[in-house]
């Protein structure tokens, strides 16, 4: 069964109206736009599990599109509505191809340093230590065997760990603490929106003062969150600049595919260009 990793009715929100339900695609790997129906895009065979995609839709989707709507009209939220999205945008993070990847490419690096942990434990405990034969050298013998069978083959465990959507409580709480800021653009260029929509600087993570999710919500809407301002919620009214910069970093961060409302020369540019020069944003 092929599954979206992001939302249709999330991508709903960024057709042009003549053309919905049909969608603007870039794919950066055969360098080429698409129009396809939105059925069809951010999808692939496999994967998540059929329970999986529908405890998201029941879970996450569903309760997040209504709050997502009144942020389309420029209302207030509730206290409960923000914990909707917050989790909404932390499992945009989380149910993504990016996330993937980055878990696979840390995946040796983290076996190495444990490896390394439990050899330096044996070593300097060596009277401690206690394994078939009996003996250390036959404990760090297997050791090196295990380690090197888990970077042949990741453990099961660890595989469903790097391919689940589902974010800790932390990252929740720290989006949902966020000054959030809905920003509107008012062309010529509006929001578009990737096969990883949400953006953080990994660098900051999500609860220092210096983090910034970006998250477009429709073409002509994209939520920004940060530690900067007062109050939970500010609509504004940003400047061609900013709208910029909120697609560098989407583009930035995109695996293969960028959707769009048309298919524009300058999305197929941002697409292509292998560094970006991202900026954070001061208010």
């Amino acid at each position: 069964m092929k599954c979206h990793y992001v939302p249709r009715a999330y991508l709903l929100r960024f057709c042009s109206v003549r053309d919905a339900p049909m969608i603007w695609v870039f794919d950066k790997q055969e360098e080429r736009f698409l129009h396809i129906p939105v059925t069809c895009a951010a999808r692939e065979h496999g994967f998540y599990t059929d329970d999986t995609e529908r405890a998201l839709a029941a879970y996450v989707e569903g309760p997040a599109n209504p709050v997502i709507h009144k942020l389309l009209e420029k209302r207030e939220l509730r206290s409960e509505d923000r914990l909707v999205l917050a989790l909404y945008a932390a499992v945009m993070l989380m149910r993504v191809p990016a996330k993937r990847e980055r878990g696979r490419a840390m995946a040796p690096e983290v076996l190495d340093r444990t490896v390394r942990e439990m050899l330096a434990e044996i070593r300097d405990h060596p009277g401690e230590a206690a394994a078939p034969p009996g003996t250390v050298q036959g404990l760090i013998k297997e050791l090196g065997r295990l380690h090197q069978q888990f970077l042949d083959q990741l453990p099961a465990q660890v595989i469903s760990r790097i391919e689940s959507p589902w974010p800790t409580p932390a990252m929740v709480t720290a989006i949902a603490s966020m000054h959030w800021r809905i920003m509107s653009s008012t062309g010529p260029s509006y929001f578009l929106t990737s096969d990883n929509p949400a953006f953080f600087f990994t660098a900051y993570g999500l609860a220092r003062r210096e983090a910034e999710l970006c998250l477009p919500l429709s073409t002509k809407l994209a939520l920004l969150g940060n530690w900067q301002g007062s109050g939970p919620l500010q609509f504004v009214t940003v400047r061609q600049k900013v709208v910029k910069e909120m697609n560098r970093r989407v583009a930035s961060s995109s695996t293969r595919y960028l959707f769009y409302h048309t298919a524009a020369d300058w999305v197929r540019t941002l697409a292509l260009k292998k560094d970006h020069d991202l900026n954070r944003v001061l208010w």
